[in-house]
């Protein structure tokens, strides 16, 4: 159904209702000047957090956004009430009223207002108030019907939970609502006067459990709005103003009641009251923007709303500009990125060089004598430093630049809605540019982080080219501390193995020979003669084998550990 925010007359109030009932949806009209200067099509049709819809040229309003609005209210267990936005409007009071009972925040409002408060002292073993617990399955009922839109029935379980516990802010409170919206595509039981006589009494329990319960607070406020609205249904909209300035001193959040009370207040002639209360609505929930100009209630002050809304545009394009000013700043710290990323590639080509030329000297003989290796350990410790540095600085330099990418995409963003020149854009890019510094922030401290990695790589790649030469000299004193040593511990080692090889080597030659001897059938030619006479050349020949042997096992078999 087509609507706006006006508040229609108490005879035109039924049906304006059961045209919602039947919809279960309203559509209110952007005008073209709003369109011009709050927000563009583009803006006014693109979904926000919010939940808010649009057809470009008309907002439109439906379960989904009452639904997503009760889900952020009942983030917190003891906050059931969720504060009233501009996704609210008169016609959508049963569907409100239809998906709170049925997301049990009606049954729990009242649980947790009569939950025995510690404060209280000790209580009897009682999980809930007596008269509570007596009233509530009448309460639930009484909810269920209402939700169902069987408006006369939930009438009778709710005046018989009333009989039971009278002084029950949940039971006042949902007759009084029942009563002001109570209207559905065949019933009708609105009645301001009874609206207002349970709402007042509601608003009374209310502002007192608010005393014992901060947590009521957004209860308490929301029955003095509907309160407010019954009262000026019944032609006293004055008191009906200050209902509105009550609630919003009860609940600063509610900006349905800062609303309220700018129509009032301008039905009243009061222009700057109005529009002081309509700019604390906006600050609450920027929405309301999108219809002032099709709200009748507020033309009176039409003039000073839209220089108010004018003002509020200068201040945002103004406050804009300088969120912005932190983009300047990306290009400068893009060349400085890349900059740090080129010296990154140098560094590690000297690094790999200095690398490959050491890895040319062998890196220790174990414990050889005469071997040193205090050059090796010191290059060995300044090159791990510099590889640490040198990745270290490769990460940060990725950060920075992913960072970077993200700020430019925000500020780019930024400068798109800014062309707007919208209110929604100019607010959008105030909060687009906060978030950008985040990024921007992360970025410029992983540049300073790099800079501090380069200059540690500056210092120890020259130290390491620098220990080349003494590197060098090292492995050449320890080549030669080897050779010498080789040589040593040949000599040492043949002295020792050689009188055993050679005894051996001659008895085994000896042996051999004389086997053959017998073998070859010489020794009946020659005789002992012949054995003795064979034998000593043949141990000779053993002794040099044996000599040769030696050799071979004093030669030790070492070299220079791989790096």
């Amino acid at each position: 159904m087509n609507t706006t925010r006006s508040l229609p007359s108490a005879a035109e109030w039924p049906e304006q209702i059961r045209a919602g009932v039947r919809a279960e949806r309203v559509e209110m009209e952007i005008s073209e000047l709003s369109r011009q200067t709050i927000a563009g099509p583009d803006a006014a049709s693109r979904p926000d957090a919010d939940g808010t819809r649009s057809a470009g040229d008309r907002l439109i309003l439906d379960g989904r956004q009452l639904a997503a609005a009760l889900e952020r209210g009942t983030r917190e267990p003891q906050h059931p009430f969720h504060d009233l936005g501009a996704e609210f409007a008169y016609p959508l009071a049963p569907l409100l009223n239809e998906l709170r009972v049925q997301g049990g925040l009606m049954q729990l409002l009242g649980d947790i207002l009569n939950a025995p408060d510690e404060r209280q002292g000790p209580q009897p073993d009682a999980l809930l108030h007596p008269r509570w617990a007596e009233a509530r399955e009448l309460y639930a009922e009484g909810c269920a019907k209402a939700a169902e839109l069987l408006f006369p029935e939930a009438l009778e379980w709710l005046r018989k939970a009333e009989d039971r516990y009278p002084t029950d802010f949940s039971v006042q409170f949902e007759i009084g609502w029942v009563y002001l919206y109570g209207v559905s595509r065949d019933d009708s039981v609105f009645d301001p006067v009874e609206a207002e006589s349970h709402l007042r009494r509601a608003v009374r329990y209310g502002q007192g459990a608010v005393r014992r319960r901060p947590e009521m607070a957004a209860p308490a406020a929301e029955a003095m709005l509907h309160l407010s609205i019954a009262c000026h249904l019944l032609g006293r909209t004055e008191e009906a103003l200050g209902l509105s300035v009550d609630a919003c001193k009860v609940s600063p959040k509610l900006s349905q009641a800062y609303y309220h009370r700018a129509k009032y207040a301008s039905l009243l002639g009061r222009t700057d009251e109005a529009v002081t209360a309509t700019g604390g609505a906006l600050a609450l929930d920027r929405r309301f923007a999108l219809t002032l100009d099709s709200d009748l209630d507020l033309a009176p002050v039409a003039v000073a709303m839209r220089q108010m809304l004018d003002e509020l545009k200068a201040e945002a394009r103004r406050r804009a500009e300088r969120a912005v000013i932190p983009g300047s700043e990306l290009e400068g710290m893009k060349a400085e990125a890349a900059a740090l990323k080129t010296r990154l590639a140098g560094l590690e080509t000297r690094l790999r060089n200095v690398e490959a030329r050491a890895a040319s000297y062998p890196a220790d003989y174990a414990e050889m004598p005469g071997v040193t290796t205090d050059v090796r350990r010191s290059f060995d410790e300044e090159d791990r430093n510099a590889r640490r540095a040198l990745e270290r600085l490769g990460r940060v330099v990725s950060r920075a630049e992913a960072s970077l990418a993200e700020a430019e995409t925000m500020f780019s963003r930024c400068r798109s809605l800014a062309a707007d020149d919208t209110l929604f854009a100019l607010q959008d890019v105030l909060l687009l540019a906060g978030d950008a510094t985040t990024p921007l922030r992360r970025a410029t401290a992983n540049l300073a982080d790099a800079v501090q990695y380069t200059r540690a790589g500056d210092e120890h790649i020259p130290r390491l080219e620098g220990q080349m030469g003494a590197l060098a000299a090292e492995a050449e004193k320890n080549r030669a501390a080897r050779r010498n040593w080789g040589l040593r511990d040949f000599a040492s080692r043949f002295a020792w193995r050689l009188p055993g090889f050679l005894i051996a080597g001659a008895v085994a030659g000896a042996l051999i020979r004389t086997g053959l001897f017998f073998a070859s059938g010489q020794f009946k030619t020659l005789g002992l003669d012949g054995v003795f006479s064979a034998a000593p050349a043949a141990a000779g020949l053993g002794a040099a084998a044996g000599a040769v042997a030696a050799a071979f096992r004093a030669v030790r078999r070492f070299g220079p550990a791989k790096k």
